[in-house]
């Protein structure tokens, strides 16, 4: 929800992931930092908070249809989604690649135009987020496939139920 265009809604204690619904009669169940897993949802969202405020691409244009442009939904079987958020000039613009089964998925190859993404910014399966940490980017593999396009194949590892944000 934090790399789609609009509003960003974050009800009571899902910065977190209470359990149990808000009552506006007791506090919130803050015990639950106590646990890896609550811990790293709230790591995470500062994560995401984070990148929100730093991005233009995830700010400046999220009510117009411009600043959101789907790359590949070609790939239901696996279940991987691919769009662009972006910004005011093109080396603004992230890349986000959604993957919402529990499959790995190494050298995966994405096509886009406009510019070479080389820095994974954010991979919700990492470890400080209760993730596996076992697949990450560290050098995302990219290629100029038309230099009139700036057209570039890129080939990077995608973790299971996962997102991540390229730069």
């Amino acid at each position: 929800m934090w790399t789609h265009p609009g509003c960003k809604l974050l009800f009571i204690g899902s910065e977190f992931g209470q359990t149990s619904e808000w009552n506006y009669k007791s506090q919130l169940d803050w015990h639950l930092l106590e646990h890896d897993s609550h811990k790293g949802a709230q790591t995470c969202l500062k994560a995401l908070n984070k990148i929100l405020k730093e991005e233009e691409a995830l700010y400046s244009k999220q009510f117009t249809t411009d600043g959101f442009e789907w790359v590949d939904l070609n790939h239901r079987n696996e279940c991987i989604m691919i769009y662009k958020r972006k910004g005011e000039k093109a080396e603004d613009d992230i890349l986000i690649i959604l993957n919402a089964t529990p499959e790995v998925h190494h050298d995966w190859v994405i096509e886009t135009y406009g510019k070479k993404y080389t820095e994974e910014l954010f991979n919700s399966d990492a470890k400080e987020f209760d993730g596996t940490g076992d697949v990450f980017n560290k050098d995302i593999r990219t290629e100029l496939l038309e230099e009139d396009t700036q057209k570039y194949r890129i080939t990077l590892n995608i973790p299971p139920f996962a997102g991540l944000i390229l730069k």
